[in-house]
């Protein structure tokens, strides 16, 4: 009950979003750090204390919790109210967001330099120690260069007047949100190039995703908040994707199919969370069924009660992902580091090929799954727009869905499985994609839309140019030992030689496509003859150094026993 005489103070909406999402991301943290194990320093090592490591854990979860306040508040004025002038509070939010999180920055730094120099706390808060710290470790210039950009935000916040002056400072924020991202595991990765982007995509994409959603907390019950809540919808969708994307493929990047890293306590923070994203990706198809509709008729308390839940969680992931920064990363035994330099996910246990092996042994392959879902995707939403005749649609569907077969079977079945091991298999699979498959896709978007691909009138050779040319490309450029290396430029490939393969399949005569089928046939005889005679001439180093023992080291396409 009430006490007589004192008014009730009932918290905003909005407030309450925004508060939903600093203390889900505390609670992870706290829960995180109390339950993760943290290994013992070797007794010959100094240590600085054990205060230390919390302060820096608890520093990172307060710029990330600034950062994406700073974020969400600028995309306020500069995306999701853009007829509007930009509310006075949330510029005011930006800028003490901003300065806290120069200040989080700056004790970052105090507890990075107790921590490589072995110093408790009260003896590295010294300016002399901090200084020769800071620029000599790439962490404390990440730092450094977060400061410098989070207090520019800061400042630039007062100066601000029309949306693009904010769209400016939008993107200087989000600049600021990288180099502590780049740093740490994604430094000292096996994978460093691939990790490296697919964590800067998903941090980005993060930050805008619950940013944006903690900007419209800000905004509160403003009139304009159905509208900005549809922009907000749009941009969410796209971000989530690249979320999703991102993150399983930084995740498998990491942690590859080796059961045990998955076990430990990083792979246990990575499922947790992906499980949280699936509740969020749930908690998102909701919104833009049931309250967007329902805010656009004047209701918004649907709205306010799912994002509060989902700020919640958005935190909680928040949370999970700096502990995730201070937990080691299991090394994967599965990337071969090779003398020149590069690596390979070749699976050191590939048995040696036959027939059977050729065609069905599987590949566990996170970039194949992904190319092979997003083609999946694409035919369902076609083949369900509103108007598209029920036959048509079926007979879509099924062609859309037999491309997409064919194209897992070309990433994650033999041809996946053995296209880095052999160098016929790598070079036959990029014919088979632009064999197979494009027919499919003209055929399935015949009936799903029509008219979004008209037949053309050139010729048979014309038309298996472009393949001609990208096998060509392959196989005569360092782009062969680029592709053997990554995962995800092979995957590229395939896709490539499938587009490569549509003016073929596209050609008006039934006749042409047919001549058109036949080079595409003869291109790959005498790929596999050419590759059988002259192995030696194509990445003879990358086959050498593959640890295979069925492998020949000097043929490299050959099937033998290794030289001793």
């Amino acid at each position: 009950m009430t006490a007589p005489g004192l008014p009730l103070r009932v918290v905003s909406p909005g407030r309450a979003v925004v508060a939903a999402a600093v203390l889900g991301a505390a609670t992870a943290l706290v829960v995180l750090t109390l339950t993760t194990p943290v290994a013992a320093p070797a007794s010959a090592l100094p240590d600085a204390g054990p205060g230390v490591p919390l302060l820096a854990t608890g520093v990172r979860l307060t710029a990330r919790v600034c950062a994406v306040v700073v974020v969400g508040g600028l995309l306020v004025p500069a995306w999701l109210l853009r007829a509007a002038p930009a509310p006075v509070r949330v510029l005011r939010a930006v800028r003490i967001a901003a300065w806290a999180w120069v200040v989080a920055c700056l004790l970052g730094m105090l507890a990075a330099a107790a921590e490589a120099l072995a110093v408790p706390l009260p003896g590295a808060f010294t300016a002399a120690r901090v200084w020769a710290f800071v620029p000599s470790l790439e962490g404390g210039r990440a730092l450094m260069v977060t400061a410098a950009l989070a207090a520019v935000v800061a400042g630039g916040s007062r100066l601000v007047r029309s949306p693009a002056e904010t769209l400016t400072l939008l993107g200087v924020a989000v600049l600021a949100v990288l180099p502590t991202s780049l740093t740490g595991h994604v430094a000292t990765s096996e994978l460093h190039v691939p990790v490296s982007v697919g964590t800067a995509v998903h941090v980005v994409a993060a930050v805008l995703w619950v940013g944006g959603l903690v900007g419209l907390g800000l905004v509160g019950r403003a009139p304009a908040l159905a509208d900005a809540v549809g922009r907000f919808s749009g941009l969410a969708l796209v971000a989530a994707v690249l979320v999703t994307v991102s993150g399983l493929l930084s995740a498998w990047w990491r942690l590859g199919a080796v059961a045990e890293a998955w076990r430990t306590t990083y792979g246990a923070l990575v499922l947790a969370k992906v499980a949280l994203l699936v509740v969020l990706l749930a908690l998102g198809a909701t919104h833009r069924r049931a309250s967007i509709p329902a805010l656009r008729r004047g209701s918004s308390r649907v709205w306010w009660r799912l994002a509060g839940v989902e700020t919640a969680l958005m935190g909680a992931a928040l949370g999970a992902a700096v502990a995730l920064g201070r937990t080691p990363t299991p090394t994967r035994p599965d990337v071969v580091a090779l003398p020149h330099g590069g690596v390979t996910t070749v699976d050191r246990a590939l048995p040696a090929p036959t027939p059977w092996r050729l065609l069905l042994e599987p590949r566990a392959s996170a970039t194949g799954v992904v190319a092979v879902a997003l083609l999946v995707l694409v035919v369902v939403l076609a083949a369900s727009r509103p108007g598209v005749d029920p036959r048509a649609a079926v007979r879509g569907l099924a062609a859309g869905l037999a491309a997409s077969g064919v194209l897992a079977w070309l990433l994650l079945g033999g041809p996946g499985a053995y296209g880095s091991a052999l160098l016929t298999v790598h070079g036959l699979r990029l014919v088979a994609a632009a064999l197979l498959a494009p027919p499919l896709l003209v055929r399935a978007a015949h009936h799903l839309l029509p008219g979004a691909l008209p037949r053309g009138t050139r010729s048979p050779v014309d038309a298996v140019l472009p393949v001609v040319l990208l096998v060509g490309v392959v196989l005569g450029s360092p782009l062969l030992g680029v592709s053997l290396a990554r995962e995800s430029v092979g995957t590229a490939l395939v896709a490539g030689a499938a587009l490569a393969g549509l003016p073929a399949a596209l050609l008006r005569e039934r006749g042409d496509r047919r001549w058109a089928a036949g080079l595409l046939v003869v291109l790959g005889v005498v790929l596999l003859l050419v590759l059988l005679t002259r192995p030696d001439a194509f990445a003879p180093q990358w086959f050498a150094d593959l640890p295979l023992d069925w492998a020949d080291p000097v043929r490299g396409t050959g099937i033998g026993e290794r030289a001793p």
